[in-house]
């Protein structure tokens, strides 16, 4: 059996550009997401921040590739990179992000080597 129920209309947002500008050609945003808070019913202030850069190879030819631009070789400058964002804290963690490296800390710039996928927890304000 069905029901006829009457929905809501809900309004989208018209744009979101949290971005200051394009990634880099090589690094490519795979995921930005929030965490699920600990405490139940509440919202966590952090997220996962999950890049991957791109490897070329030099020797051959960049017809095709891709690659028509230049790279910062991997760097990122995260003061730089979200437009209405603060980033308060920028922490790599594993892919899962179940755990961090004994020795991590509050970074302030991303790098990455060719082919890596790189995982962060980032706390917005």
């Amino acid at each position: 059996m069905t029901e006829n129920t009457p929905m809501p209309t809900l309004q989208l947002l018209g744009k979101f550009s949290p971005l200051v500008s394009s990634l880099p050609c090589d690094i490519h945003l795979v995921n930005l997401r929030t965490i699920q808070s600990k405490v139940e019913g509440e919202h966590s202030d952090e997220a996962a921040l999950i890049l991957h850069r791109r490897g070329y190879d030099c020797r051959f030819s960049s017809r095709d590739t891709g690659l028509l631009c230049s790279t910062t070789q991997g760097k990122i400058l995260v003061r730089e990179l979200f437009n209405e964002f603060t980033v308060a804290s920028l922490i790599p963690s594993s892919l899962s992000l179940m755990h961090s490296p004994p020795d991590a800390r509050n970074i302030s710039e991303i790098s990455l080597s060719p082919m890596e996928i790189s995982t962060f927890r980032i706390q917005l304000k």
